[in-house]
């Protein structure tokens, strides 16, 4: 067997390219490791895939089966990821009639609202946190809290989707059919600091407001009924 260091050139070209046919089979499982890991961990898959995950959750027809799925999805995130999520525990809490369960989470929210200040999300929390226990004072008969709720929603300083979409009108509405007029032009004028790109849909809706007489005493049943659903149609413009 000639020598490695033979004047066979093609037998020592041969030996020397042993141990680069063994490693070369490491090298791309490695490789195939390391994709696999960064995929894994990619901070922007990893955001679609929660997100995706919760968009799930919301088709699930049984409020509890909500609750549930999202307990479990909010125990396999972050810290940041919970807080982001924790108004949709919420929602589902109160949907499934959990309504002091809903109520906890709901100023849990606020808190960890109040400690991320500089959060792009703070605004939200805020509003969403507030409006949603206006939605349980309402659904418990407490007329008092959910005007006191709706006006500190209104206090939120904003955020880019408010600024841009605006707040749901459905509590205002809900207010305002119950002839709850200064609590609903206080909150639309709360508005105008934050929702840039509803400005003009503001002085219509106020002034709606205040020529609409819902109140119980001022009208008989039927008339007030005509009177709430032109209220409804006219919130209803926006969502």
């Amino acid at each position: 067997m000639p020598h490695l260091f033979s004047t066979d050139l093609g037998y020592a070209a041969r030996v020397a390219s042993r141990p680069l046919r063994l490693l070369f089979p490491l090298l791309v499982a490695l490789a195939i490791i390391v994709a696999l890991w960064a995929r894994a961990n990619d901070p922007k898959r990893r955001v679609d895939e929660i997100w995706q995950r919760q968009r799930e959750i919301t088709t699930l027809p049984n409020p509890t089966e909500r609750v549930s799925a999202m307990e479990t999805l909010m125990r396999d995130v972050d810290a940041n990821a919970r807080h982001y999520l924790r108004i949709h525990l919420c929602r589902h809490l109160f949907e499934a009639e959990q309504l002091d369960e809903s109520t906890a989470c709901a100023n849990l929210l606020l808190e960890e609202a109040s400690a991320q200040a500089d959060d792009w999300n703070h605004g939200n929390a805020v509003h969403d946190g507030h409006a949603l226990l206006d939605e349980i004072a309402l659904r418990r008969g407490d007329v008092d809290a959910a005007e006191r709720h709706l006006s500190q929603a209104g206090e939120t300083p904003g955020s880019p989707q408010l600024g841009s979409y605006g707040p749901k009108m459905t509590l205002a509405r809900e207010l305002l059919a119950l002839g709850l007029k200064d609590a609903v032009r206080s909150y639309l004028e709360a508005c105008r600091k934050f929702w840039r790109a509803g400005s003009d849909a503001i002085d219509p809706m106020i002034r709606f407001v205040e020529t609409s007489t819902l109140a119980a005493l001022e009208l008989d049943e039927a008339e007030g009924l005509r009177r709430a659903e032109e209220a409804r149609l006219s919130f209803n413009s926006h969502p």
